[in-house]
């Protein structure tokens, strides 16, 4: 599951479907976000970069008995149906699509108050998104020696 918490509001994903549900903070229900997407299969090129990067920093000792717990683990058939959420003062939920093991680049969905995609964006699967303000993106990120940096991005709305 996934759950973010911005002003008096709590969201909740299960990635069972591409389902948002929007909690007041009484507990009450306020709204469902919602995205139709087909499901996406999980292919075999799929498992090997998930074991391929489960592996990364693994003892040499550890990695043939890690590499068969791997392989042997039972298999989803789909992707889950979206990623991380986030959610800023505004009320705007910014829902990511899953994160592939492998890829660059993670489009990520943004739903305004009410609950309407009003655009999305990508994003560099690089970045661990710390704060979403008004017009920013606040985001940490590592270079190639794991020094760990903060940037600040210019986020723009649509009108």
């Amino acid at each position: 599951p996934q759950v973010a918490a911005a002003g008096d509001r709590v969201y909740f994903g299960s990635q069972d479907a591409y389902e948002v549900r929007v909690f007041r903070s009484e507990g009450v229900l306020d709204r469902l976000v919602r995205l139709s997407r087909a499901p996406v299969d999980v292919t075999d090129a799929d498992m090997a970069a998930y074991i391929q990067a489960e592996l990364e920093g693994v003892e040499e000792t550890d990695l043939p008995a890690r590499r068969q717990a791997l392989e042997e683990m039972p298999r989803m058939e789909i992707h889950p149906a979206n990623g991380s959420l986030m959610a800023d003062r505004a009320g705007y939920l910014f829902v990511e699509d899953f994160r592939t093991p492998g890829a660059e680049k993670v489009t990520v969905n943004d739903f305004d108050p009410d609950g309407r995609l009003v655009g999305g964006f990508d994003l560099s699967t690089e970045l661990s998104v710390l704060e979403i303000g008004e017009d920013y993106l606040l985001a940490l990120f590592e270079d190639e020696l794991e020094v760990e940096y903060v940037g600040l991005y210019r986020l723009a709305r649509p009108s």
